[in-house]
């Protein structure tokens, strides 16, 4: 078996940050990141787009979890536990992408699934609406 080669990086993706912080900068320099190893194996970056003061923020990809929240995060173990020592934001929730549902072959197992998520999205709901008063 072959050993996977090293991916360098740069020491965090701050070393990256553009001068102006905004959006469509933020975007082109994303195309550029190496301050971890997602762009090893990565084809492309998907910046999403919405206000900059939105107060609610969907990460729909892997292996953004790790990325975001550290390794020692694991999406099995952490899932709809709000998360609060992030850099990030002053919450977050990590949850399944929803077309994960639609891929789980047992009916049961898929219903089950379906209701977890349901649930994230209800605290996730919870958490907004306590967030904005």
């Amino acid at each position: 078996m072959m050993k996977k080669a090293a991916c360098p990086t740069a020491t965090s993706a701050a070393d990256f940050l553009p001068a102006r912080l905004e959006l469509p900068v933020l975007a082109k320099a994303s195309q550029k990141c190496k301050g971890c190893d997602i762009y090893c194996n990565a084809t492309q970056t998907v910046f999403g787009e919405g206000p900059a003061d939105a107060t609610c923020m969907f990460v729909g990809e892997q292996p953004g979890d790790q990325s975001l929240l550290g390794s020692a995060f694991r999406l099995t173990h952490h899932r709809g536990q709000p998360q609060t020592s992030t850099p990030w934001s002053p919450w977050l929730l990590a949850t399944v992408h929803p077309s994960s549902l639609l891929r789980i072959p047992d009916a049961a197992a898929r219903e089950q699934a379906r209701a977890q998520f349901a649930d994230d999205l209800r605290l996730a709901a919870r958490q907004l609406k306590t967030a904005t008063r």
